[in-house]
């Protein structure tokens, strides 16, 4: 990961994503395994997110992805890490990884809309997955903060 402008330079297309930290009571994160042919990072798991649409805010970007991506409605997601990053699965993109947390209260009522599977591994299993770099990043900064 480098450090790179906040402007981007000639030839560069920003593109900012939302992701969402989810956690279960027993602090279990729920993450989505990719399918084979995912365009980016095929077979990889990841949190659940996406791109940032033009004009919506965080917020909005991160509530639509979670009920397209698990049918779920957010409640009180927070705040709590941005990285930026190079995509280099999207060769000429840079953009900020925009990180919430939220416990989930309610399993039952999650739908997989995208991605092969998708399951919920404690701190110690998502060390030995195949995970995106920046995700597993984020989980590691992230966790010790989970509530």
């Amino acid at each position: 990961m480098m450090a790179i402008d906040k402007e981007p330079k000639q030839g560069i297309t920003r593109m900012d994503k939302v992701m969402l930290i989810f956690f279960d009571e027993d602090f279990k994160l729920l993450l989505q395994h990719r399918t084979d042919d995912a365009p980016a990072f095929p077979s990889y798991w990841c949190v659940f997110g996406g791109e940032v649409e033009e004009g919506e805010t965080w917020g909005q970007a991160l509530k639509r992805e979670i009920k397209e991506e698990l049918d779920y409605d957010i409640k009180d997601p927070r705040h709590v890490l941005t990285i930026e990053c190079v995509n280099d699965a999207e060769e000429g993109t840079v953009g900020d990884r925009v990180y919430f947390v939220e416990k989930c209260l309610d399993k039952s009522g999650l739908v997989l809309g995208e991605g092969q599977g998708m399951g919920w591994f404690s701190y110690e299993e998502i060390l030995k997955l195949k995970i995106i770099d920046h995700n597993l990043e984020a989980i590691k900064k992230v966790f010790p903060t989970l509530k």
